[in-house]
């Protein structure tokens, strides 16, 4: 019972953190805003709530908004093992509700996470649509890779996912010299 309850708390500290960044990224979102001519926000997550962030940004500039999710938001698969709770639930849900509603776009990477967020928000209609990670393999590129080839990444790895089969296809590529950095 009281781990329940540490979970809960662990996830209301987690999203009153997000939402702490979130008005630091509005206010910096304005202030951009307001400083050029801009037809549109653009947010892509994870972090979830840079949509939360891109909806407010997007709703005082008057201009629409599109979320571009990479990963589920509110689902079980996408709760932290140590936040797992109603408090993370309804949390997740609601913000994932208010910025779904009011964008002008909402893009899924799997066909499966489109049919999820279909049945969830059967409105969306022509706003919702499935944009593939990867490429395709029979597109092969009139460039050579660079020499040397470097690879930054400085995201976050997280739900188990690991780089190695990323880096066994850099090895098996003809690449002369590769740097990887991980931040």
């Amino acid at each position: 019972r009281l781990w329940a309850l540490r979970r809960g708390q662990l996830a209301w500290l987690y999203y009153d953190e997000w939402r702490s960044w979130c008005s630091r990224a509005h206010r910096a979102g304005l202030a951009i805003g307001h400083a050029g001519q801009y037809e549109i926000v653009i947010s892509s997550g994870p972090p979830q709530m840079a949509h939360e962030a891109g909806r407010r940004i997007s709703r005082d500039l008057g201009v629409p908004h599109a979320i571009d999710f990479r990963d589920m938001w509110h689902a079980p698969t996408a709760e932290p093992w140590d936040m797992v709770s109603p408090t993370w639930r309804k949390l997740s849900e609601r913000y994932e509700r208010a910025c779904v509603n009011d964008s002008r776009l909402v893009v899924a990477n799997t066909s499966a996470m489109e049919a999820i967020l279909r049945a969830r928000y059967p409105h969306l209609g022509d706003r919702l649509l499935t944009v593939m990670n990867g490429a395709d393999p029979d597109v092969v590129s009139a460039t050579p890779l660079a020499t040397p080839f470097t690879l930054i990444y400085a995201g976050e790895l997280y739900n188990g996912r690991d780089p190695r089969s990323l880096l066994q296809g850099l090895r098996a590529a003809p690449l002369q010299s590769l740097t990887v950095w991980l931040q």
